[in-house]
């Protein structure tokens, strides 16, 4: 309506106010349409559990391995550019392909993972058993593309931007 009663205003004559109410139509309407998506992309997650989207075998890394041999084996070897980072079964911390870019390249063989990565407290993790509609709005308000997901102190698992996306694309496939 706003956007009609603005182009009824550029009719008449009122250019400038008549423009102004089609840009505050369009705002609302893009607001409104996005909402909706999010709603929409809430309910198809509500009723599923971390653990039925968590990958368990996510590559984790030391705190005491060097940069270079991160990058070199599990960075460029995987493809990840987030890794828990994991010590006698425990998480310690997350590492970023950003934490990393941060040091200068030459000290990437002498520069180990705890100097450089998140620690543990600084970042948001969930247990297996949570509502994945709640583990997505906490991998929302992060930085990082990796929700790691621990019981009692042990990194069982980690949930990604990606697995969220590609169920997401198969839930609207099979028209759920």
């Amino acid at each position: 309506l706003f956007i009609a009663f603005g182009v009824w205003q550029i009719i008449s004559g009122r250019l400038i106010n008549g423009l102004w109410i089609v840009f505050v139509g369009w705002f609302l309407e893009t607001a409104a349409a996005s909402s909706g998506r999010q709603v929409a992309i809430h309910d198809l997650l509500t009723g599923h559990l971390v653990r039925d989207l968590m990958a368990q075998d996510y590559p984790t890394v030391s705190p005491d391995l060097v940069l270079e041999t991160v990058i070199h084996d599990h960075i460029l070897a995987t493809g990840w550019h987030t890794l828990p980072v994991v010590q006698d079964g425990r998480f310690v911390g997350l590492l970023t392909l950003d934490e990393i870019k941060a040091i200068p390249r030459a000290a990437w063989p002498t520069t180990r993972v705890r100097n450089v990565m998140t620690p543990r407290d600084r970042v948001p993790t969930v247990t297996p058993d949570t509502d994945l509609a709640v583990a997505v709005d906490a991998l929302g308000a992060g930085t990082a593309d990796v929700l790691p997901v621990v019981d009692s102190d042990s990194f069982v698992g980690a949930v990604s931007r990606h697995r969220v996306v590609a169920f997401l694309q198969a839930q609207a496939a099979l028209g759920a």
